[in-house]
């Protein structure tokens, strides 16, 4: 009898050890998935969604160049590239501006002359290594995923 209670001891003893490591190993994954930023640097576009009036289009962004710099002086940098297409003609972007961002939206403000645009992106993820924005408004958003 003492022999079972001693072997049961090990038993329960063995069982919380274990389940002591599990959920430890567990806290350190969740760490990577929290929104943080501002994370400063070059951003590559790698995925967008574009829904309009409850249609869905989703894909990898290919043979197009779509990058946002966000520079530490709080400027930035935006180079979209698309080659000819379907009967369309490449089409290039570069501008730039001020930037910031405070309770999980990032604000681009781009100024050329007497002409000033303000974009504002909703930010769901934001870690070192991948930015999640979300743009919507009036029936249309846009979902686009960056990586370094």
């Amino acid at each position: 009898m003492k022999k079972l209670l001693n072997w049961n001891l090990w038993l329960l003893l063995a069982a919380i050890c274990s389940c002591a490591l599990t959920f430890s190993a567990c806290g350190d994954d969740d760490e990577d998935e929290e929104t943080g930023g501002p994370y400063t640097g070059v951003w590559n576009m790698t995925h967008i969604t574009i829904t309009e009036d409850g249609e869905t289009e989703s894909g990898a962004v290919t043979g197009a160049t779509i990058r946002l710099t966000l520079n530490n002086d709080y400027t930035y940098s935006y180079y979209a590239y698309t080659p000819a297409e379907d009967g369309y003609p490449a089409e290039t972007i570069d501008e730039s501006g001020t930037w910031s961002y405070a309770d999980g939206v990032l604000t681009l403000v781009m100024n050329a002359g007497d002409y000033t645009e303000t974009s504002f992106l909703t930010v769901t993820k934001w870690t070192n290594n991948q930015l999640i924005t979300l743009q919507a408004e009036d029936g249309y958003s846009e979902q686009r995923t960056w990586g370094r």
